[in-house]
C-alpha cells in the first residue's frame, strides 16, 4: 500500500512530539497515570507514557558516558554546537564540549531540529504572514515587474495580438509607450497590456513600454518588433524555449501570412530523442539527450499552389537538477520521504528507486542514518541501527530492489504518541549519484511497509 498519510504521520510526529515529563531520576511507578507520550528519566534509562496513559515503559537506555536530561540521553563530553530538542526547551553543547546549556523556547514555539520554531508550512501561520525558516512573518509585496522581454514578428496585412506579463505588484495594471512608436496598424490596450493590430508597414520598430501598478509603482522595458512582408514567414524566434532533459517539453511553432492552416516538417537536422515535430507546428515530447540541435524547418500555407518558408532553429537541452522522486513521496523539513511496494511473505518482491535529472547512469547506495534523524527516530523509541534494507532483499547499484522474505516479524513499528499513529516496515536511507562531472548527489529516506496504516 502507498500511503501518504503514514509518512505524514511518522515524520511530522517525530516533529513534534511532546516530551514533557519529570526531571532526572524519578523512580518507575509501574500502573501510575501519565500523560500519554510524555518521556522521562529514571536513573539511566528513558521512559515514555504509554498510549493508554497508564504507565511506564523504557524506550532508551543511556550509555555509560551519557546521563539523562529530561528524556535525552546528553553525551558527557560532546561536539561544541551540538543542540537537542528535549520538551519545550533547546540543549546546546557549551564552547567546552563536556557541559550542556538549557535555553527555553519563546511562548508559541516548539523545538524541532534543535531550534525553537513557530511553524513549518505558510497553514501553521495567520492570516497574512507565511512561513519563513520556521518563523511567521510578513509576506513582503514586491515592486511590480514586467516579465514580457520578446514580442514576436508580425507580417503586412496580418492580424497581430500579443499581450504583454507583469508580475507583483498590485493590480490594476495601466500601460502606456512612453518612448518610440509602436508599428502602423497597432495599438497598446491601456489596461490589458494587449499590443493587437494589422501591421501595415514592413519594418523593424523599437519602442518603450511603461506599466504602473495601483500603489504607482512603475517598470519599463524596451521591446523591438519586426513586421515582416507578404507571403508565408516563420515567426518563430531561432532559438527556441530551452528544454530539461526528462522532463516534459511542448512549444509551438508558428507562421504568418499566406493562407492557414500551415503544415510542418524538417528539412535538415533532427531533434533530440524523445521529441517529435507534428505537422500542426507543435515540438513536444520528453527529451532524453542534452546538447545543442540546430534543425530547419519549412512550414507550407494552404493555397494552391502553396506557398512555403524555412528557417534555421535552434533547441537547447539542459541537465535538469538531480532528484530523488517516487510514485508515493512527501517533502518533509530536511529529508524527502519515498514510500516503496509493500512487501509479504513469500511473495517475490521487485521495486525500482527512481530519480529524475542529473546525468545517467544513475548510481545507488545504501547509507547511513544521518544524525539528525537518528537523534528524532531514538527520541521515538526506534534504533536508529536498525534501519537498513531488510535482510532477503538486495539492493542493486541501478536502484532495483528485489528478494523475498518468508517471515516479517523483524520489521520495526514506529509509534507516534501524538497522533497516536503506528506504522510497522522497513526503514532505510540511500543516495543516487550521476555521472557528470562534477557528479550530483540526493539522499532519502525509504519505506518498505508491511501492514495498512492502523490507529490505535
Amino acid at each position: 500500500m502507498r500511503n501518504l498519510i503514514t509518512l505524514l504521520g511518522i515524520f511530522v510526529g517525530m516533529g513534534f512530539m511532546v516530551v514533557a515529563g519529570a526531571s532526572c531520576g524519578d523512580d518507575k511507578a509501574g500502573g501510575e497515570s501519565c500523560d500519554p507520550g510524555a518521556v522521562r528519566c529514571s536513573g539511566g534509562e528513558v521512559e515514555q507514557c504509554l498510549l493508554t496513559g497508564s504507565g511506564w515503559q523504557v524506550v532508551a537506555q543511556c550509555a555509560q558516558d551519557e546521563s539523562c536530561v529530561e528524556g535525552l540521553c546528553l553525551a558527557d563530553a560532546c561536539e561544541p554546537g551540538t543542540r537537542l530538542c528535549a520538551s519545550e526547551a533547546v540543549y546546546e553543547c557549551a564552547a567546552d564540549g563536556v557541559s550542556w546549556e538549557r535555553s527555553v523556547c519563546p511562548g508559541g514555539t516548539q523545538c524541532l531540529f534543535g531550534e525553537c520554531i513557530e511553524c513549518v508550512s505558510d497553514q501553521g501561520c495567520g492570516a497574512g504572514l507565511v512561513c519563513d525558516q520556521g518563523q511567521c512573518v510578513e509576506s513582503v509585496v514586491q515592486g511590480i515587474e514586467i516579465t514580457t522581454t520578446v514580442v514576436p514578428d508580425g507580417v503586412v496585412n496580418v492580424p497581430y495580438t500579443v499581450t504583454l506579463q507583469a508580475i507583483q505588484g498590485n493590480e490594476p495594471y495601466a500601460w502606456a509607450v512612453t518612448s518610440g512608436d509602436l508599428p502602423a496598424g497597432l495599438t497598446l490596450d491601456a489596461t490589458g497590456g494587449v499590443i493587437s493590430g494589422t501591421p501595415t508597414t514592413a519594418g523593424d520598430y523599437a519602442f518603450v513600454v511603461e506599466v504602473t501598478d495601483w500603489d504607482n509603482t512603475k517598470d519599463s522595458v524596451e521591446l523591438s518588433l519586426r513586421v515582416l512582408g507578404e507571403g508565408v514567414v516563420i515567426i518563430t524566434p531561432t532559438n527556441l524555449p530551452m528544454a530539461e532533459e526528462g522532463y516534459a517539453y511542448e512549444t509551438g511553432l508558428q507562421a504568418a501570412g499566406g493562407l492557414a492552416p500551415y503544415a510542418w516538417m524538417i528539412v535538415e537536422g533532427d531533434l533530440p530523442a524523445g521529441l517529435d515535430l507534428f505537422a500542426d507546428g507543435r515540438i513536444a515530447g520528453v527529451p532524453q539527450e542534452v546538447g545543442s540541435f540546430p534543425f530547419v524547418v519549412r512550414v507550407f500555407d494552404n493555397l494552391d499552389p502553396a506557398q512555403d518558408a524555412t528557417k534555421l532553429m535552434n533547441l537547447e537541452v539542459e541537465i535538469a537538477p538531480l532528484v530523488i522522486v517516487g510514485d508515493t513521496e512527501y517533502n518533509f523539513y530536511v529529508t524527502k520521504i519515498i514510500v516503496l511496494d509493500m512487501i509479504f511473505p513469500f511473495v517475490p518482491y521487485s521495486d525500482q528507486l527512481q530519480a529524475m535529472g542529473g546525468l545517467k547512469p544513475y548510481l545507488w547506495e545504501q547509507q547511513a542514518v544521518p544524525s539528525l534523524l537518528a537523534t528524532m527516530l531514538q527520541l521515538a523509541g526506534v534504533d536508529p541501527s536498525s534501519w537498513g534494507v531488510p535482510s532477503g532483499l538486495t539492493l542493486a547499484q541501478d536502484g532495483s530492489l528485489s528478494g523475498s522474505k518468508s517471515d516479517v516479524s523483524d520489521a520495526q513499528t514506529l509509534v507516534i504518541p501524538v497522533v497516536n499513529i503506528s506504522v510497522t516496515g522497513y526503514f532505510f536511507y540511500a543516495s543516487v549519484t550521476d555521472s557528470q562531472f562534477p557528479t550530483q548527489s540526493k539522499e532519502a529516506v525509504f519505506v518498505i511497509p508491511t501492514i495498512p496504516l492502523s490507529q490505535p
